[in-house]
């Protein structure tokens, strides 16, 4: 009995290692983590398993306006397309909208969008869009001030 339960243990830790050290993707923020207006630009971002760092888990690449916005993030895993975010900006750098898209068969595919509003300077609305063209969400800003 004492051997059949030393052989679960043993059979039980080396899942755990495997669990521990194998390279998923997670989600990554499709923002870099600083200031895109600096003195540079932002090329790519590449993401690499901790267990193993030669193994490159994603990259994604970024292409930019004339004003230093992200208008479109690419992402590769395992060097393969798997989704696509396209932004847009009015004249103030103002995000007006965003749209995602993932590779499937087919090649890319509109997956929702959103939709920002403005009063003077200050985001007053948000709305989601599905695959559908249907508004799934809607988030409302309100302010206090005089500013």
């Amino acid at each position: 009995m004492k051997s059949l339960t030393l052989k679960n243990i043993g059979i039980l830790a080396i899942l755990i290692v495997i669990i521990l050290s194998s390279c998923e993707v997670d989600e990554f923020s499709i923002y870099p983590p600083f200031d895109n207006r600096e003195e540079f630009q932002f090329q790519t971002e590449q993401t690499f398993c901790k267990s193993d760092p030669g193994n490159e888990i994603s990259t994604k690449s970024f292409k930019y306006d004339k004003n230093g916005n992200i208008i479109e993030t690419t992402t590769f895993y395992k060097e393969n397309p798997d989704s696509k975010s396209t932004n847009t900006f009015n004249n103030n750098n103002q995000k007006l909208s965003d749209s995602t898209f993932f590779y499937g068969e087919n090649g890319w595919k509109y997956e929702y969008s959103k939709q920002y509003k403005y009063s003077r300077n200050l985001l007053i609305e948000i709305l989601k869009y599905d695959s559908d063209g249907i508004n799934t969400h809607k988030t409302v800003y309100t302010y206090n001030g005089t500013k």
